[in-house]
C-alpha cells in the first residue's frame, strides 16, 4: 500500500477539548441483519484489498471496487442512518488508497464529510458513524491545518460519542491515538495516553487500521525510550501485513537507529 493511499495523519494537530454532551441522547439503533451483512462484506472486502499489495496499488482497480460498492450501497436509501454511513465510508476509504493529490480525491473526502454530516441528523447510537465522523474530520485538518479550530472539537466530540457507545471501538481508538500522539504536551499532547489508544486500536481487528495502530504504537514506543519494544510492535505488524510499506519504513528505520517518524515523512513526500 502506498504510503498516500493510506494518507496517515502525521500532523492531526487535533485539540484535546473538553468532551460536552454524550451518546445518552441518541435513539437506540442496530442495522437489520441484511444491512449487517451488506456492512459485513464490505469490511472484508476492505481488509482483502489492504492485504493484496497487488490490488491496492491498482487505482483503477480501486475506482472500480468504488463505483461498485456506492451501487451496491443504493440499496441500502430506505435506511438513512447506514445508508449515509456507508456512503461516507466508502468515499472515504477512496480518499485512503488512491494515490495522487488531484482535485477527485479532494472531492471524495468532501463527499464523504457530507454523508457523514447526513448520519450524524439522524442521531442514533451507532458508534461506527461517530468514530467515522471523527476521523473523516481528522484528515480535513491533516489537508489543510488551518482548519483546526473549525473541526478539532467536532472531531473529539465524534471520536468520544462512538467510545461512548463502544468502549472497544477500533478506529475511536486510532482516532485518539493520533490525538494524543500529534498534539504539542502544553495543549493536552500525552505519549503514554497515545500507547493506550494505539495498542487498544492494534487489539482490534479490521486489517488497515490495525497495521497503522501498529505503526504508530511502535512509533511511541521508540519515543518513549523503548526501541525493544517498539521493534517487537512492529514484527507482529509484518507478520500480518508484510507488503505494508510503512511498517518495512518503521522496521528499517530502527534497525538503523533512527527516528521512524523520518522514514514516513520521506515516504510520503516521495509518495511510495
Amino acid at each position: 500500500m502506498r504510503a498516500d493511499g493510506l494518507r496517515l495523519t502525521l500532523l492531526l494537530g487535533v485539540a484535546t477539548a473538553a468532551f460536552a454532551g454524550g451518546a445518552g441522547e441518541l435513539q437506540d439503533y442496530a442495522p437489520d441483519p441484511g444491512t449487517a451483512l451488506v456492512l459485513a462484506a464490505y469490511e472484508r472486502a476492505q481488509d482483502e484489498g489492504f492485504l493484496n499489495q497487488e490490488a491496492s496499488r491498482d487505482a483503477t482497480r480501486i475506482t472500480a471496487d468504488t463505483r461498485r460498492w456506492l451501487e451496491r450501497a443504493e440499496d441500502l436509501r430506505g435506511n438513512p442512518p447506514v445508508y449515509h454511513y456507508l456512503r461516507a465510508r466508502i468515499e472515504y476509504d477512496a480518499y485512503n488508497r488512491l494515490p495522487g493529490t488531484d482535485l477527485a480525491r479532494a472531492d471524495a473526502l468532501d463527499r464523504a464529510l457530507e454523508h457523514i454530516q447526513r448520519f450524524v441528523e439522524q442521531k442514533v447510537r451507532f458508534a461506527d458513524g461517530y468514530a467515522l465522523h471523527g476521523a473523516i474530520l481528522g484528515q480535513k485538518i491533516a489537508a489543510n491545518p488551518g482548519s483546526a479550530l473549525l473541526h478539532a472539537r467536532a472531531a473529539k466530540r465524534a471520536t468520544m460519542t462512538a467510545l461512548r457507545i463502544d468502549p472497544d471501538h477500533q478506529l475511536a481508538h486510532l482516532n485518539l491515538g493520533f490525538t494524543f500522539a500529534n498534539t504539542p504536551e502544553p495543549f493536552g499532547g500525552d505519549r503514554k495516553a497515545a500507547v493506550k489508544h494505539f495498542r487498544e486500536a492494534f487489539a482490534g481487528s479490521a486489517a488497515a487500521p490495525r497495521a497503522i495502530a501498529g505503526v504508530w504504537l511502535s512509533i511511541m514506543h521508540y519515543q518513549l525510550g523503548d526501541s525493544r519494544q517498539a521493534a517487537e510492535v512492529i514484527e507482529e505488524v509484518l507478520e500480518f501485513a508484510p507488503g505494508f510499506p510503512l511498517a518495512a519504513a518503521t522496521a528499517q528505520a530502527l534497525a538503523d537507529g533512527a527516528d521512524p517518524l523520518v522514514y514516513l515523512e520521506r515516504l510520503q513526500h516521495d509518495g511510495e
